[in-house]
């Protein structure tokens, strides 16, 4: 008989923000929720992406009944491309979830995907459970939680969320929360923990407009506005704004475009006609009535903001009339990209507004009301906090044990831990590998690979390669040591000058007992690479990587 359990799984996104991946057991069937992207920083030379590891799921060669996706976010859809064609399941979303997705599909070749829409408040029966979603407050238009039932208890799970007071969406999330669990227990609460440092709560989405009003008429050039391809309620924040100012708007970046186009065909934004401004008509609009919705929010090479700041553009140079607001918060490690932009718009006379300023951006996350007020919503017997840092979960935990969950009663996993949840709660009770797989030019390759090591050491250390040509008989160098150097502050000939000593040092320690050197060509390759590395480290003070590459001739 198979065993009964109740287990989350997390592969993403608890321990860090972004890469937001959970397995769900019921039983002997998985399902997994959402499949995010990390975006790397700095210190991750050569890597476009960075996706979730699944060693553990193909090791043991788990099927899932299903993809169940929240919301349409890169860090909750990014690794689809990716990992799909893994696990050609059937894929759950709501309808701009799912045109995002459809979108990365194309561009992927992937063409046989099977795709099911989400309805808020109709429950979907699966094999052993059955999940009703509901819509929650977010940044993204038809973000969903869901409520998971099982013969083993039910599961909440918040998706990202937070509470606006005056929706876009119409309905709030704690309310809705209320509404989907009624008189039914809730075993365990699966909680977004972002924000859970922000005290008190955000403004609401609608309250932008007002201030983006006061920014246009305040200006007297264009007025552009910077912000998240994916946040649709934006977009009507500056329409709104533009239509009380009496300007007309100009879309800038391939996929601001794209996902305005979507966003009007799913009306979620209402555009009076004749408000947008088409590429003919740019050059000819005055300034002084002309707003600019872009991309390139977090500094992006190539965006819509990036192209403005730095002239690329024939049809629309900025000056010194001109005002740039960046209407988006700054993701972590974007800070250098985006400031180094700041300073390009300055460059160029232009005003520019941040949050700082003004209140030209509102968060996607719960801050610390929020979070308490879906919880007590909710009553859940168990409390597990996700997306987010180790110390964004803990404090989520702190805010659960005031709004009434026992401490003992709070699990707090990171990524590759196994949460039991049923039949009875038992919290971590083991671990299965989890970590990270890095796209770059030409693969994928896991984040401890000797590939992507290799790779690293590369970039960080530099490579000395070098050629010894050795007689047959003797073993003595039969040519100068050739040298190839690369990123190794250390000049060649200098190099070159210590190889014979790092020869004689590789077989003196081979031949220390027998005194003969008739050693193997491959122990003398390795026992060369060592001693020309110490070689170099003793000059440069740190290890480099070294090749070695031997031959012999005769003589």
């Amino acid at each position: 008989m198979p065993e009964q359990k109740l287990r989350l799984i997390p592969l993403g996104g608890c321990g860090e923000i972004g890469m937001n991946m959970t397995v769900l057991q019921v039983d002997e069937k998985n399902y997994f929720i959402d499949c995010g992207l990390l975006f790397p920083d700095a210190s991750l030379p050569g890597v476009d992406i960075i996706l979730p590891e699944i060693t553990w799921l193909e090791e043991q060669d788990i099927k899932p009944e299903a993809w169940l996706i929240t919301h349409g976010h890169e860090d909750h859809i990014g690794s689809l491309p990716f990992l799909y064609p893994k696990f050609p399941v059937p894929i759950y979303g709501s309808p701009l979830t799912l045109e995002f997705i459809q979108g990365k599909f194309l561009e992927a070749g992937i063409n046989n995907a099977t795709f099911h829409t989400w309805v808020p408040g109709e429950t979907v029966p699966f094999r052993n459970m059955r999940l009703t979603p509901f819509t929650v407050n977010h940044s993204i238009a038809h973000s969903l939680g869901f409520f998971i039932e099982t013969k083993h208890g039910n599961i909440l799970h918040t998706g990202d969320f937070r509470i606006d007071y005056d929706p876009p969406e119409g309905s709030m999330t704690h309310e809705n929360i209320a509404k989907v669990v009624g008189r039914k227990k809730v075993q365990v609460m699966m909680s977004d923990s972002t924000n859970s440092f922000s005290k008190g709560t955000d403004l609401s989405e609608n309250d932008l407009s007002q201030g983006f009003e006061k920014i246009i008429a305040d200006s007297r050039g264009a007025v552009v506005f910077c912000a998240f391809a994916s946040n649709i309620w934006r977009y009507q924040s500056v329409v709104d704004a533009a239509v009380a100012e009496g300007r007309r708007v100009y879309l800038l970046g391939r996929s601001m475009v794209r996902n305005f186009e979507i966003a009007e065909r799913l009306r979620l934004v209402k555009c009076p006609a004749g408000l947008m401004v088409d590429d003919d008509e740019i050059k000819r609009m005055p300034r002084s009535k002309l707003v600019v919705l872009c991309t390139g929010s977090q500094g992006e090479p190539f965006s819509g903001a990036s192209r403005l700041a730095f002239n690329m553009l024939d049809k629309l140079k900025l000056d010194a009339n001109d005002t740039v607001v960046f209407s988006a918060r700054a993701i972590p490690g974007n800070e250098k990209s985006i400031g180094q932009l700041v300073n390009q718009f300055s460059r160029l006379g232009c005003r520019v507004v941040t949050a700082k300023e003004a209140d030209c951006h509102v968060s996607g996350h719960g801050y610390q009301e929020d979070l308490k007020a879906c919880i007590r919503a909710a009553k859940p017997k168990h409390f597990m906090p996700v997306h987010g840092e180790y110390r964004h979960l803990k404090k989520h935990i702190e805010l659960a044990v005031e709004c009434g969950v026992p401490f003992e009663n709070c699990f707090l996993a990171e990524n590759g831990d196994v949460v039991s949840v049923g039949p009875e709660a038992h919290g971590v009770i083991d671990r299965v590998p989890s970590g990270r797989d890095f796209v770059i030019k030409g693969g994928i390759v896991n984040s401890m690979s000797d590939v992507y090591r290799t790779r690293l050491g590369l970039a960080q250390s530099g490579l000395i390669c070098v050629s010894f040509v050795l007689k047959e008989r003797g073993g003595e160098l039969a040519c100068r040591p050739q040298v190839v150097n690369r990123g190794v502050p250390m000049p060649d000939s200098e190099i070159e000058k210590k190889m014979p000593q790092a020869l004689e040092r590789a077989y003196a320690s081979l031949t220390k007992e027998s005194g003969k050197r008739d050693v193997k060509l491959d122990d003398l390759a390795e026992e060369l690479r060592i001693h020309v590395r110490r070689a170099i480290e003793s000059r440069t003070n740190y290890k480099c990587m070294v090749s070695v590459l031997l031959s012999r001739v005769g003589t």
